[in-house]
């Protein structure tokens, strides 16, 4: 009997949607137990990672509290007593080294009390730490470790903040105090940050109390924040089970979010850890897939109903069937006996590359890479099919060749009799990786944990850096690791450790040389360049990196696929390297670097632990060492080594050196005190000296005065320090007698303020005074008066008489000074013949204290003036006096020097042997004549001179000019010779001005020379007595002469009165020289300075000048008419010319002429005149003179 057809159909139908709903609910369940599994191994992962951060910054901070502990007791040990700086400083240094974590480092002693803080400043509010738990247990247990505290409040910070602790203790073992690091909960903070763990994921740490330390992300709910002790009642579950870890599911709590997390109760500390993610964020992509799931069901569903006949709903089953597998995520696939593809999704096919057509009927060792060339009953048998579903992670073979990490799950099911394998393939690459990078980091973490252990225990280097290579390669998971050392010599890294593989190939042996010489070749790879910059260098693909291309073959056989070189430093510097070869491409990461940088970081601090020890032992040493000298040294020492108990003072020892400095013998002393026995000169000392002692158990260079039994007193540079004999503590003090050296220091203070002739305080010293004279004047508002006092003529007095007589001088000079001032004022010697007397505690009033002033300086010009008995002569001198005043202001010590000189100056211009005071009408001259100064250097640089000519007439015939100078400046004009010249001839300018005037008029002859109307003219040149006392003025003379081609008939010098006061017999052969070769001499200014007959006759002159002084008045005074007449005379009794100065009236020349004189040169006959103008008035000077 047939089956009713529409029954077939209905069966066929319902048959079909149960087995496509139980596939993708088999599908779906499958789907989310595989997502929860992931996401149970990643918060697992990140709770260990978190705990390997955290154990290993605790262990950095115990690291330090445990190098710090063995410094203080080293101290203790040596010293008997703590160094505050050097302290203070490794303070310091250990907050630097646990970078990260913002600790603060403290040091208590025995009381609780805290002595020092890193930053080295105490608080005065810092409060003690004897009420603490952790003080009271230190100080009970001997052996009580690491203490770390609870979370709590530090007002100090404004923070919560957990504080690590560890005891330290004296030299006998007992407790002497704690060190405590305080790192503040925002600290652990920073490890929680680069965390990921989606939307509505949480990580948390929380203390023993189960009090918040952090919370991210942070949350504004009270039982959320920092400090809140409210955990879950699941949580307490999975602590009170006593579990280390393990996972746990919490319902939607005060934040209404649903949450799977990791517990770990933390290693190194007793905490705990927590981390999870909210569901909705990792069940979101299964969410979608569920609603996927029911509308692919609805849509077979709707699809089998409508189909009419039973074939084509058999087809559009199989369509439908198709479709869902098209369409699904997974690669879905279908094997039949032969291990043949007979249908699979779009997914896969896109998974391996290949299109639909060619993946049907494909075998699965094309692309089953450990499942290649098996049976199906091997598969079955490989991957445990019975009957039930089996997950298993494999790996694909792409159409490119490139494989991918997949999770496949499998079924055996059964078709129309034909037996099948069912399997969903999905990509795991990405997890795989993610995996594999923890997996790194891990193990990574883990090395990083061994070597902390290792430099913990390890006494030094020697049994170090082995472990370090072992735990890098058994704990990182790395194929070799080696450290190395430069050669100082060679300058070549020479491995020290090694561990891993290659040592069969003969590693380190066979590797290429590595230097770090910039100039040698071998020092440009990885290794030389790290040690070389003191920088890591990574290669994250060894065998293709052309750096490393003289390890590849080396590294090939090796296995090395990519290398970390770390330099490891000593004191910051570079000295050798720590290098790991992993058998992973791009085997380092961000996170693994920063995780190797650490371990290199630690080494190196072990590297200056090791130094620091090795130190200590070697101080060790000679401490044992000088104790078996110290009783030679003690006997044979010259300087004087006592021991006297520090409870009364009694002498318990001396040695000879003792008896030697102060005469005590041993009997003299033993038994008694320093106060039995007088030999401290001030026992304030004494007190200061057991007070250093009390303080800090040293005193170093101590200067004092002791008595030698004699009563005679002596200094002594002592140092003295703690030390215990039987028992009791004990003062050691050794003095060596520096009398002489005391006496050498009064000299050379002497030397160095004073001024050795007259015993008066120098410059140095004068400046030092003023400075206190205007700190003075300031505070009691009162003035001060600066007076600049130089002798007036003492060169004269010192040439003429000797330097001996001007010794003398100079200290009867400062004799009479010092006597006419106060005791509390100063006198001072500047140097020469100049002296500054400072004169304090004047007058408030400005008027009255001037006159108080003026009254001293009256004083002092009647007390130099008076004669003096100097090597059986009397001598006279007076001074001129510059007085400035002050107080008030902060006037400069140079100015108010310069303002004294300046107005010692004007006393000078006033005539001498009297005072004057500054004023700012002084400063503005004096800034004006500097300008000027600077003008005329920059005018002789720049040629801005010019000669103007005056003619000179005799007996109504142009006969010669006097060439004369003028400034032609760029801004003021043509400038007159009397504004510039007395300036110039100050400042020694005068030099090179008179040469260019000497020049450009023997120019200027030679020009006139090639012309009938002018090759008469004399020109006259005016020679300044500066200019013609120059040892080589005559050669320059000739030289000029000579260069230019002047006639030296043509050429004639005035000479000044002035000359003749100084060494006449080198002015004679001078002018005897010249004039031997034609040059004529006429005596400018005549009758107005000093002249001696004598030597007027012994000149060889050609004329004399009257001066215009004379002329101008001759007509109205009948003095300088008599002058006149005079020098008219002499010059006729004498056979020489005689002109007429500045000749401007008519009458003036015939009075002149009446006398005899013949030779004019004034307005009335020409003013000086450029050239060009001059030379167009030759033609009418004649008629004019006529």
């Amino acid at each position: 009997m047939s089956k009713n057809p529409r029954f077939v159909l209905s069966a066929a139908i319902l048959a079909a949607n149960i087995f496509v709903s139980g596939l993708l609910a088999y599908m779906l369940i499958t789907a989310r137990g595989q997502r929860e599994n992931e996401i149970r191994t990643t918060i697992e992962n990140v709770t260990s990672l978190l705990d390997r951060s955290i154990t290993e910054a605790v262990g950095r901070i115990d690291l330090s509290l445990r190098a710090t502990g063995d410094h203080l007791e080293e101290q203790l040990r040596r010293h008997g007593g703590i160094d505050d700086r050097e302290v203070i400083a490794l303070l310091d240094s250990r907050r630097a080294w646990v970078s990260g974590f913002a600790a603060t480092f403290r040091v208590t002693d025995a009381s609780g009390a805290v002595r020092y803080c890193s930053g080295g400043c105490v608080s005065k509010d810092e409060p003690p730490l004897a009420d603490r738990d952790f003080f009271a247990a230190h100080n009970n247990q001997k052996d009580s470790g690491l203490i770390v505290t609870n979370l709590v409040f530090d007002r100090a910070y404004n923070d919560w903040v957990i504080s690590f602790t560890r005891r330290y203790n004296d030299p006998d073992g007992r407790f002497a105090g704690v060190i405590t690091a305080s790192v503040p909960a925002s600290s652990f903070a920073l490890l929680f940050a680069n965390l990921n763990l989606g939307p509505h994921g949480v990580a948390m740490l929380r203390d023993a109390d189960f009090a918040i330390i952090v919370r991210t992300p942070p949350s504004p709910l009270p039982s959320q924040l920092i400090g809140s002790r409210a955990p879950s009642r699941e949580l307490m579950d999975i602590v009170a089970s006593g579990d280390g870890a393990g996972f746990f599911h919490l319902a939607p709590a005060s934040d209404g979010i649903e949450r799977t997390l990791a517990y770990r109760r933390l290693s190194a500390v007793p905490f705990h850890l927590s981390a999870g993610m909210g569901t909705e964020d990792y069940l979101t992509e299964w969410r979608g897939l569920l609603w996927k799931g029911i509308a692919a069901a609805a849509i077979f569903l709707a699809g089998s109903i409508s189909v009419a006949w039973f074939l084509r709903r058999t087809e559009a089953a199989t369509e439908l069937s198709r479709s869902l597998l098209r369409n699904a995520s997974d690669g879905i696939h279908i094997l039949d006996f032969q291990n043949n593809i007979i249908e699979t999704s779009d997914a896969f096919c896109r998974m391996l590359g290949y299109s639909r057509d060619e993946m049907i009927g494909m075998n699965v060792n094309e692309w089953d890479v450990p499942l290649a060339g098996l049976t199906y009953e091997e598969i079955v048998d490989r991957l445990g099919l019975v009957s039930k579903v089996q997950t298993v992670e494999t790996q694909h073979r792409r159409k490119d060749g490139s494989r991918l990490d997949i999770e496949v799950t499998s079924r055996p099911i059964e078709q129309a009799g034909q037996r099948l394998i069912f399997c969903s393939a999905r990509d795991i690459t990405e997890r795989k990786a993610a995996e594999a990078r923890n997996r790194r980091l891990s193990n990574l973490y883990a090395a990083l944990s061994q070597c902390n252990q290792a430099i913990v225990h390890c006494a030094d280097e020697t049994e170090l850096l082995p472990k370090i290579c072992r735990c890098a390669v058994e704990y990182g998971f790395v194929k070799t690791a080696w450290i190395g050392f430069v050669d100082e010599t060679s300058k070549q890294i020479r491995p020290v450790a090694w561990y891993g593989e290659g040592h069969e190939l003969g590693f380190p042996e066979n590797i290429p040389v590595v230097t770090v010489d910039a100039g040698d070749p071998r020092s440009r790879g990885l290794t030389g360049t790290a040690v070389r910059n003191n920088q890591p260098q990574w290669s994250q693909d060894y065998l293709h990196d052309p750096i490393t291309a003289p390890w590849h073959e080396f590294g090939k056989k090796a296995g090395w696929m990519s290398s970390a070189t770390l330099p490891l430093c000593r004191n910051g510097a570079a000295v050798g390297c720590l290098v790991i070869y992993s058998g992973t491409i791009n085997a380092f990461d961000e996170d693994a670097r920063k995780l190797l940088l650490e371990m290199a970081m630690d080494i190196s601090f072990a590297l200056d632990n090791f130094a620091r020890e090795a130190d200590r032992r070697q101080s060790a040493a000679a401490l044992r060492a000088s104790e078996t000298r110290y009783r030679l040294v003690f006997q044979t020492s010259l300087d004087a080594i006592a021991i006297n108990r520090l409870d009364d003072g009694a002498y318990v020892d001396i040695n000879d050196g003792f008896t030697d400095m102060t005469g005590f013998v041993h009997d003299d002393v033993m038994g008694r005190t320093a106060l039995d026995i007088n030999i401290w000169a001030d026992l304030k000392n004494r007190q200061i000296l057991v007070e250093k002692l009390r303080h800090a158990s040293t005193c170093r260079n101590m200067e004092a005065q002791f008595r030698k039994k004699n009563g005679d007193l002596i200094w002594g540079l002592m140092s003295a320090s703690l030390i215990e004999l039987d028992g009791k503590l004990c003062i050691l003090s050794i003095t060596r007698d520096i009398s002489d050296i005391k006496k050498a220091e009064e000299e050379i203070k002497t030397l160095a303020f004073y001024d050795p002739l007259t015993h008066l305080p120098n410059r140095r010293l004068l400046t030092d005074h003023l400075r206190h004279a205007q700190a003075a004047a300031t505070r009691n508002k009162r003035k001060c008066a600066l007076l600049f006092v130089d002798l007036d003529d003492f060169k004269t007095l010192n040439d003429s008489s000797g330097h001996a007589i001007g010794d003398s001088l100079l200290q009867e000079v400062a004799k009479r000074l010092a006597a006419c001032v106060r005791e509390a004022d100063t006198v001072a010697r500047l140097g020469g013949d100049e002296f500054i007397v400072l004169i304090e505690d004047l007058s408030e009033n400005r008027d009255e204290a001037a006159i108080q002033a003026e009254a001293v300086g009256a004083k002092i010009l009647d007390a130099i003036s008076q004669p003096y008995l100097l090597a059986g002569r009397e001598c006279r001198s007076t001074t001129s006096i510059g007085v400035t005043m002050f107080g008030g202001r902060n006037e400069n010590t140079d100015e108010l020097l310069t303002q004294a000189d300046i107005a010692m100056y004007q006393a000078k211009t006033a005539g001498r042997n009297t005072l004057r005071f500054f004023s700012p009408d002084l400063q503005v001259a004096i800034n004006s004549r500097v300008a000027m100064e600077e003008g005329l250097r920059l005018a002789i640089a720049k040629d801005q001179f010019l000669l103007y000519y005056q003619p000179q007439i005799d007996d109504g015939h142009l006969v010669g000019a006097e060439a004369l100078i003028r400034w032609n400046h760029p801004e003021n004009g043509v400038i007159a010779p009397g504004h510039f010249i007395p300036l110039a001839e100050e400042t020694g300018l005068i030099l090179p001005l008179g040469q260019w005037v000497l020049d450009t008029a023997c120019r200027q002859i030679a020009a006139w020379a090639a012309r009938e109307d002018t090759a008469h003219i004399v020109l006259a040149v005016n020679v300044s007595a500066l200019q013609f006392r120059q040892p080589d003025f005559i050669e320059r003379t000739f030289a000029t002469l000579e260069q230019t081609g002047a006639n030296p008939h043509n050429l004639k010098l005035e000479l000044t009165e002035s000359m003749l006061l100084d060494n006449v017999e080198d002015v004679i052969a001078k002018m005897t020289a010249l004039r031997s070769r034609g040059v004529r001499f006429s005596l400018d200014d005549f009758g107005t300075g000093y002249s001696s007959l004598s030597y007027l006759k012994r000149l060889p002159l050609d004329q004399l000048k009257i001066d215009r002084s004379f002329v101008s008045e001759v007509l109205t005074d009948p003095n300088d008419a008599a002058i006149a007449r005079t020098i008219i005379a002499l010059g006729q009794t004498m056979g020489l010319s005689v002109i007429a100065e500045g000749v401007e009236t008519e009458g003036q020349r015939d009075f002149l002429s009446g006398l005899g004189c013949q030779a004019y040169q004034g307005f009335l006959f020409g003013r000086p005149l450029p050239l060009d103008e001059f030379q167009m008035s030759l033609r009418t000077l004649t008629s004019v003179s006529q």
